[in-house]
């Protein structure tokens, strides 16, 4: 086959050639540079340990920061906490509602204690501080505290008010100690977004653990403000194995996405080749096919999760092994969701005409209603297992999902609520098109045996 003339499209020519190059290099790249780091691993160990304390002492602070933040703005609010410390229960109901508007985060809790450690007022799940143990110099200003409980771990971070005998502590999960499936509890943790931000495991050190250092294991320290320490992390040291792994995961997506673009283009050709041979009822195949192709090229390759990553390709808020990895993550939904209405668009376009099939030949009529007879029914077949799959992924959706879509603490809803709700919107529109497309195809096929 010939491949078209492409004269007026150096750049097409350039896009083609850059695109194999990169390829050509990553695929070398991805093929020897692991090597490399096995040789010299041990000067990469001391680097890499480094950086991962880095990173897990910003992420720490940052949090602190924010829960500081929240704690100051209650502590700011006189009427909050002339309200709390009122004898009057309507005052004091007063003060519990603007005390939930000051809560922003789903996964916080604010709670507000007298000096004798009584609580007076609170929102979000008992955390257990207990402020009663406070050493004589934090009993004023700021301070952060670590709480270690049964089901989960919390860090704290408090201030204590200048105009009322009170402190403030606001707290987020640091860890969940026990576990449970996240269809029954939230999750969510400081310590998870740090191993997806690490993409290795951190292992929390309790109070009942031992002080002896785990086998292959990094000691982490968290500390405070003032340079106290909080609590110990474990943080595999890694291996020169682990690192070539890394690598590979690293090179991986782009690997993915060069070779996707580089395919779309070939594809591009071969379109344009069958335009000119006048051969168009494969055009449009050519094209549903090939968005599948890149779905999957995608999913292989970990494009874009290995790229952006965050909750959005993170599997933490929902997931699901269907379709080898089609949804394994809100994004992953979203971008299945509309390849799904990109092929149903283009399957639109491919109904027969109202042509008649019959031929005088009486014994090959029949027959070729017995098949449209049988194609209509395989149709219809399809269709309700469409429906039926539609209401498996929309439950899913709701009950393999580890927040809730309607928190009246949340003013708006959070980024990945929104493209869930998009996502059963985009797959709405998919199952109608789909059953329009059947009908179209149904209503040709008896419409050719009728006329």
């Amino acid at each position: 086959m010939t491949l078209p003339r492409l004269s007026g499209h150096r750049p097409i020519v350039w896009g083609f050639f850059v695109c194999g190059v990169l390829l050509i290099a990553l695929i070398l790249l991805q093929l020897f540079w692991p090597a490399h780091l096995t040789e010299n691993w041990g000067e990469s160990r001391h680097v890499v340990a480094r950086d991962q304390g880095e990173k897990i002492t910003a992420m720490v602070d940052a949090c602190i920061g924010r829960l500081l933040r929240t704690a100051s703005t209650v502590e700011s609010d006189t009427a909050l906490l002339a309200s709390l410390v009122s004898n009057q229960p309507p005052e004091i109901s007063q003060g519990f509602s603007l005390l939930a508007a000051r809560r922003h985060d789903a996964n916080q809790s604010i709670e507000i204690f007298d000096p004798r450690g009584t609580l007076v007022g609170w929102v979000g799940p008992s955390t257990g501080c207990d402020v009663t143990s406070l050493p004589p110099n934090e009993r004023k200003g700021s301070f952060v505290v670590t709480e270690h409980g049964s089901l989960r771990s919390y860090l704290s971070a408090g201030v204590w008010s200048a105009r009322f005998p009170l402190a403030i502590v606001v707290s987020v999960p640091l860890e969940v100690n026990y576990p449970i499936s996240s269809r029954f509890i939230d999750s969510e943790s400081l310590l998870n977004d740090v191993r997806q931000e690490l993409g290795t495991d951190v292992r929390l050190s309790t109070p009942a653990d031992t002080l002896n250092l785990p086998e292959g294991y990094n000691r982490i320290q968290l500390k405070d403000l003032r340079g106290r320490s909080l609590a110990t992390l474990f943080v595999p040291a890694g291996s020169a194995e682990g690192a070539a792994h890394a690598f590979r995961a690293t090179v991986d997506p782009w690997i993915g996405l060069v070779g996707s673009v580089l395919f779309l283009g070939l594809v591009w050709l071969l379109d344009r080749r069958l335009r000119e041979a006048r051969v168009r009822r494969w055009r449009l195949p050519l094209w549903i096919f090939a968005a599948w192709v890149v779905r999957y090229f995608f999913i292989w390759f970990s494009v874009p999760s290995g790229l952006i990553g965050g909750e959005l390709f993170g599997a933490a808020g929902y997931g699901s092994p269907f379709g080898g990895g089609v949804s394994a993550s809100p994004g992953d939904t979203f971008l299945t969701a509309c390849v799904t209405l990109l092929s149903l668009l283009l399957l639109l376009q491919i109904v027969p005409r109202h042509e008649r099939f019959g031929s005088p030949n009486a014994t090959r009529f029949l027959w070729r209603s017995i098949g449209i007879g049988v194609l209509v029914l395989a149709l219809l077949f399809i269709l309700q297992w469409a429906v039926r799959g539609y209401g498996a992924a929309v439950r899913g959706f709701v009950f393999d999902a580890s927040f809730a879509y309607e928190n009246p603490a949340d003013v708006l809803p959070s980024l990945t609520e929104c493209l869930m709700l998009l996502n059963v919107l985009l797959i709405s529109i998919a199952l109608l098109l789909f059953a329009v497309w059947v009908v179209l195809v149904a209503r040709a096929g008896i419409a050719s045996v009728l006329r």
